[in-house]
């Protein structure tokens, strides 16, 4: 494979990771559901539905706790909070990570050195599940305009899809963008769910079956219905469309 198509590979990889910002909303809920970290327990913090907040690096925000469990709070009364460094954890088999909980088929383990990616222990199947904290339509634009820079390579193949409809209604304007070279294929897949823009990028060794299983790995996941990025403004303060 030639050096330019190498590069704009890695180019696309980069595109792929997305950055995540916290939620606004808080509670200082004693009652939230909690987490262990070193052997103590923290509530999490929540907004008004419950949901995990997370901060600009997207990881689990919890409270501090006094040695009686009650909430640690500063000189002005309100409750104290901390970072979780985020560990995905598992109850039977169910993976929760940041924007989504995903029931990891038989074969599937998490990655433990890379946050958001499974990978499948007999195919080496891998995929990284990310949340785009840009709008759906930039998204859309800069994978676009690398699908058309591959296309004048010989060495892969690309074929660019939209409107796929596999992954049920709560996902909207899925675009499937597939990459074949001479040792696998590349499937990502870009849509709005919940107000989120998601990504998910499927690495297989097996062209034949590449799609479908992405496919398959993809209805294994459940997406979580809050936004995590605000929406994106103009200089005027008015929401900017996708």
């Amino acid at each position: 494979m030639s050096k330019k198509i190498i590069a704009a590979l890695i180019a696309i990889t980069l595109v792929f990771i997305g950055v995540f910002a916290a939620c606004k909303n808080n509670s200082d809920d004693n009652e939230s559901p909690k987490v262990y970290l070193e052997g103590d327990e923290y509530p999490f913090y929540t907004d008004e539905n419950g949901e995990r907040l997370l901060d600009e690096n997207g990881e689990f925000i919890v409270f501090q706790t006094e040695d009686d469990g009650k909430l640690k709070r500063n000189e002005d009364g309100d409750p104290m909070t901390m970072v979780q460094e985020f560990e995905a954890f598992s109850v039977d088999n169910v993976i929760e990570d940041y924007g989504y909980r995903i029931t990891l088929p038989e074969n599937w383990t998490i990655d433990n050195l890379q946050k958001g990616v499974f990978i499948n222990t007999v195919t080496e199947d891998r995929v990284s599940v990310s949340v785009y904290d840009k709008t759906y339509q930039d998204a859309y634009e800069s994978n676009f305009s690398t699908y058309e820079k591959l296309k004048a390579y010989d060495e892969v193949v690309v074929a660019w899809e939209e409107n796929i409809t596999d992954f049920g209604e709560s996902c909207e304007g899925v675009i499937r963008f597939t990459m074949k070279a001479e040792k696998g294929m590349n499937v990502l897949y870009i849509f709005r769910n919940h107000g989120n823009i998601y990504k998910i990028l499927f690495e297989s060794k097996n062209p034949d079956t590449a799609v479908a299983d992405s496919v398959a790995i993809c209805k294994a996941i459940s997406y979580k219905p809050y936004d995590y990025f605000e929406p994106v403004t103009n200089e005027k303060g008015s929401e900017v469309e996708d």
